[in-house]
């Protein structure tokens, strides 16, 4: 099952990869991050530090053949942080 939304660290808000995108690419560009950071939709995890990388984001829609997405990385999360009360539908399928 995918992810369907993250915590966006810098809009300070749960967002859907679609809605990161949209922020991303209206940034003005002299101001515009460099990337985005994201979070576990889902306040436990969030407070736990339950990282979610996004991907495909940053580009046009035309500019990529993948849609952009979520994954839960093992990488970015050294220890199974997901809290057992999660929300996510998503959290246990890493």
């Amino acid at each position: 099952m995918s992810i369907q939304e993250a915590y966006c660290i810098e809009l300070g808000r749960v967002v859907s990869i679609i809605e990161a995108r949209q922020e991303f690419l209206s940034q003005d560009i002299s101001r515009r991050y460099s990337e985005y950071h994201f979070l576990c939709s889902t306040e436990s995890c969030r407070a736990a530090g339950v990282k979610i990388t996004g991907a495909c984001y940053k580009e046009l829609p035309e500019e990529h053949k993948v849609s952009p997405y979520y994954k839960y990385s093992e990488k970015n999360n050294k220890h199974d942080n997901h809290r057992q009360q999660c929300q996510s539908k998503n959290c246990h399928d890493h």
